[in-house]
């Protein structure tokens, strides 16, 4: 075994390197330093540079693949991430959508539910106003055909007075002279004057009532003529208002359709984007262990590892110089 208990002047580059060693290893808490300083203190003449310059390989060779792996990391995880808030925005964009139609369509259903209830409406309307113009109607002709049976009526009995009042005008004797004697047996002699005027005042009644059944008969027409006219522009106007909403239901019912289409299609999309959330958040914790630092951080154990490999390459100086001190005494 080397001993350490010399002057540092006076110590072999062998007894210097492997106190070089330790101090780094303690310095630097390496394992790998403390090893090497184990070998060297049991063997320092054989196989010591070998085994220094075997470490130092390995700790390059750690470097490059960490450098490596360090870019895969970076690599993966950038894309993960990228594809993971890539969804999320997906994800929110979906959820507005979604949102959205269901207003729209909440909506498109009121829309449609007024409309019908407007038809309705109008229908009950329509009922009602039919069935009201058709009692007004059968009332009106009623009146009219009962008045046309009492003008006939009339009419008949103004003819037949007036036949027989000309009639009874003509077997009439004249009234006798002053100076005539009447006839015995002859009948007695009624005025002709007396006789019109009682007949002129009948018919003059009758006339009457008769103008007023035709008065009755031309009020109503024009009554019933009017109100049919009121009736059908009422009803033209309630037909339009009815196939206006009509318009509304089948038009809006075409727009709830199609948005319910679009929500359809826009849940599906919700259902990817979930999807690719969770299959990113899965892509990241499996990534997670192999390239999220635990404990050191890349920058510090790229730090360290150069530091040791500077040390042993220091090491390794410091037995090469013993050894060509050795060559140099044996040819003297």
């Amino acid at each position: 075994f080397i001993q350490l208990g010399a002057a540092p002047s006076q110590e072999p580059a062998e007894v210097r390197a492997l106190r070089f060693i330790v101090s780094k290893a303690k310095l630097l808490h390496s394992p790998s330093l403390a090893a090497v300083a184990t070998m060297v203190g049991k063997d320092p003449f054989k196989k010591v540079r070998d085994l220094i310059n075997d470490l130092i390989t390995k700790l390059e060779d750690q470097a490059s693949d960490e450098e490596t792996e360090k870019d895969f990391c970076v690599e993966e995880m950038g894309k993960e991430s990228e594809n993971r808030d890539n969804a999320k925005m997906d994800e929110e964009k979906a959820k507005s959508s979604i949102a959205t139609s269901k207003a729209k369509i909440a909506g498109y259903k009121e829309d449609i539910t007024e409309a019908e209830e407007a038809v309705a409406a109008l229908n009950k309307e329509a009922e009602e106003a039919l069935a009201l113009r058709e009692e007004e109607k059968e009332n009106n002709e009623n009146t009219i055909a009962s008045a046309t049976e009492g003008e006939e009526a009339v009419k008949a009995a103004i003819a037949v007075l007036r036949k027989f009042y000309a009639s009874t005008e003509e077997f009439v004797q004249e009234e006798p002279t002053p100076n005539q004697e009447p006839v015995e047996g002859s009948p007695e002699v009624f005025k002709a004057s007396d006789t019109s005027n009682q007949g002129n005042q009948i018919l003059d009644f009758l006339a009457v009532i008769e103008s007023d059944f035709g008065r009755t008969i031309t009020a109503v027409t024009k009554a019933e003529a009017d109100a049919q006219s009121d009736y059908d522009a009422a009803k033209t106007e309630r037909d339009t208002q009815i196939e206006a909403q009509e318009k509304i239901v089948e038009d809006t019912g075409k727009l709830q359709e199609k948005e319910e289409s679009a929500l359809f299609d826009t849940e599906e999309e919700l259902s990817d984007a979930e999807k690719s959330v969770e299959a990113a958040v899965e892509a990241l914790k499996k990534l997670k262990p192999q390239c999220v630092d635990q404990g050191l951080s890349y920058k510090e154990r790229t730090a360290r590892r150069e530091q040791e490999i500077e040390a042993l390459k220091e090491a390794l100086s410091i037995l090469t110089e013993s050894t060509a001190d050795f060559g140099f005494m044996q040819k003297q």
